[in-house]
């Protein structure tokens, strides 16, 4: 695992073992009528829910994502989220917030991660690590108009 990407999850509050109680995030999905979490979702929020991690790029800009589901849901509804489905290919499930709460931060059934707004949905990464790798340092990513 990359030290840096260490560092910022630590600084957030997380630790190696870290376990949540998430058992609100089912009802507020629920009550929003958006897709319910996978055990794989589950797991991740168990472990790196409610984090706000602060990070700077390589080029010296500073980036926030929230991994508070509450955020992710706010921030999106229903016909939003099935366009993103639809353009994925695959169930997605807000965790989060991305660039100060500017985009969604979604997790797919499968693990893999994605950003999105309004007329976009962006693939980051297949894993967390992988995301979070690729926003630090500003790689390339292909965004898909919804």
């Amino acid at each position: 695992m990359n030290e840096e990407i260490i560092n910022f999850l630590s600084e957030a509050g997380w630790f190696e073992g870290r376990k949540i109680d998430i058992s609100y995030v089912k009802d507020d999905l629920q009550g929003e009528l958006l897709t319910q979490p996978n055990s794989l979702i589950y797991q991740f929020l168990e472990e790196y829910g409610n984090l706000g991690i602060n990070y700077t790029t390589k080029n010296g800009i500073f980036g926030y994502i929230s991994t508070n589901p509450d955020r992710g849901i706010q921030l999106i509804d229903k016909p939003l989220l099935n366009k993103f489905e639809r353009v994925a290919k695959e169930k997605l499930v807000p965790v989060g917030s991305a660039y100060f709460d500017a985009a969604i931060f979604l997790m797919s059934y499968t693990g893999k991660f994605y950003v999105g707004g309004a007329r976009v949905l962006v693939f980051v990464g297949n894993t967390f690590f992988e995301t979070l790798e690729i926003m630090i340092n500003q790689a390339q990513l292909t965004a898909y108009p919804l």
